[in-house]
């Protein structure tokens, strides 16, 4: 699996990228030593500038003649040493310093371009893949249906014969009844089917007895010597001749036909119509939905300038192609001005040797003419291809810091529309909840309305209670001294009146008496 994943890496650029990005790592820790370096230089310089302000206004305080003063020189010179010495240090740091932030913007031009080339290299690998799965897909579609038309066609073609089988049985049976003589005797046709008859009279019961078998032949049962033995014989016979044709019959109705309907078959094909109605229905929904996704993608890239990073990338890749391919022309014309001048050197290695008075010396002459003017020749392609490739390598450079530039304005575009997004998301919140706190408090304003409609109708439907409550007890106090007064006025009454006989109390409660032990029906 890990070999794999740095397969992987090595194949998209993974490992280039990470080589790229140490090296920018390294060069940036450089120039961080370099600018610590640098910085404590100049300070060690401030120092030294320092001490020899101080010096220099030491000596103007001593004579030249005192011993100090000679002591003072030599403090001087060896700061002034020391001063040329941070000042050379200095240079060097600086142009080491260049040289750094040199390297340092190739090698994020490099970590850039290998990034993007990376990114080229994924975005590959995956449409490899998708197509790959696709073709796999398809593969395996046309395999699946190959597959089953060609288990439709061998179940078909074994129908075919089936049903030619069958329609060869079919005419040779009718041909052999037509081509049958009509008058044909009995010993002959027992002669040439006594299998049939036997299978009629003995059919597949080889441990039958002939009691059981005779019981189970109901037209055996007739006399042997009686007027239907002729009928029975031919009974017999043409029983026969119906089971030939039966048996026909029976291995025609062996063999499986499938018949289908036209009624079904309309059916059928009307279905497969509304499925197929539906399948394209469905493709170009699908259709309408890919182009309208692609043109939401193409008018986001317009809006937020990646349609102009995009060119500007398909141009530095461009140059870049040119580039190269000059590149390869160049070191082509460089091995053959090369080649020429290899060849003028043995010339004149040759030339050296020869006399003037030779014919060799004359075709050495020519050949030498012929090289000095391929010389020539090469040497100007290749000036002209030189200047062209550093033409070429101005306008990469260029085109690289445009594409830099235009990646940098598509990022601030997007980041700008995005915190312009997130302000208008903001102050759609704001009025919204300033909206619903308005609703809020109209219905808080309600709901305390109501609230005080209710306690002020909860107040007088109180005063009313209050006020039936104080005439409920006045009436209950009347009414307790009603029923005082009765009791008193009964009590004087059952004083004033006579005891009761038991007669008069018996009429008094016979009702009672008589519904207690005559109850009704």
């Amino acid at each position: 699996l890990y070999d794999l994943k740095h397969f992987y890496e090595d194949f998209v650029g993974n490992g280039e990228v990470q080589e790229s990005q140490s090296k920018v790592k390294e060069l940036q820790h450089k120039l961080n030593v370099l600018i610590d370096r640098r910085s404590a230089c100049e300070l060690e310089l401030i120092e030294v500038k320092k001490q020899l302000a101080e010096l220099n206004s030491t000596q103007q305080t001593v004579s030249r003649g005192d011993a100090q003063y000679i002591e003072l020189l030599k403090q001087e010179f060896k700061l002034y040493s020391e001063k040329q010495r941070l000042d050379g240090l200095l240079e060097v740091l600086n142009t080491e310093h260049q040289l750094l932030l040199m390297q340092l913007t190739h090698a994020f031009n490099d970590v850039h371009t290998k990034e993007r080339q990376e990114a080229n290299n994924v975005r590959l690998v995956k449409l490899f893949f998708a197509t790959l799965v696709a073709v796999l897909g398809f593969a395996t579609n046309a395999a699946y249906n190959h597959y089953k038309d060609a288990r439709v066609q061998n179940h078909m073609n074994m129908q075919s014969q089936m049903m030619m089988t069958v329609v060869e049985f079919v005419e040779q049976e009718q041909s052999r009844n037509a081509n049958k003589p009509s008058t044909e005797s009995w010993g002959s046709y027992l002669y040439r089917q006594p299998g049939r008859l036997y299978g009629y009279l003995f059919p597949n019961q080889t441990n039958e007895s002939w009691g059981s078998y005779l019981q189970r032949q109901p037209r055996l049962k007739q006399p042997a010597f009686g007027p239907h033995r002729t009928v029975l014989i031919r009974c017999f016979a043409d029983r026969a001749k119906t089971t030939t044709i039966d048996s026909a019959t029976q291995d025609k109705d062996s063999f499986q036909y499938y018949t289908i309907p036209s009624v079904e078959q309309e059916h059928k094909q009307g279905t497969h119509k509304q499925g197929s109605d539906v399948a394209l229905r469905r493709i170009s929904l699908i259709d309408l939905a890919k182009s309208k996704l692609y043109e939401a993608q193409s008018f986001y890239d317009e809006f937020s300038g990646m349609h102009e990073v995009k060119i500007a990338q398909n141009k530095v890749i461009e140059i870049q192609d040119q580039l190269q391919l000059v590149q390869e022309r160049r070191r082509h014309i460089l091995l053959e001005l090369t080649l020429v001048r290899k060849q003028l050197q043995d010339i004149h290695i040759e030339l050296q040797k020869a006399t003037r008075g030779e014919h060799r010396y004359v075709e050495l002459i020519r050949q030498e003419f012929d090289v000095l003017a391929r010389e020539k020749e090469k040497n100007q392609i290749f000036q002209i291809i030189d200047q062209e490739e550093r033409d070429l390598f101005s306008h990469l450079t260029a085109a690289v810091k445009t594409s830099h530039e235009k990646e940098r304005t598509q990022a601030n575009n997007v980041k700008y529309w995005s915190i312009i997004a997130s302000g208008v998301g903001a102050l759609l919140g704001i009025v919204a909840t300033s909206i619903n706190y308005y609703f809020r408090n109209t219905q808080f304003e309600t709901i305390r309305n109501a609230a005080e409609e209710s306690n002020r109708k909860l107040a007088i439907m109180e005063q009313k209670l209050t006020g039936l409550e104080t005439s409920l007890a006045r009436m209950n106090v009347e009414w307790n001294r009603y029923l005082g007064e009765k009791r008193i006025a009964e009590q004087r009454r059952a004083i004033r009146s006579p005891a009761e006989s038991w007669g008069g109390y018996i009429r008094r409660h016979l009702g009672r008496f008589v519904r207690v032990f005559i109850p009704k029906g």
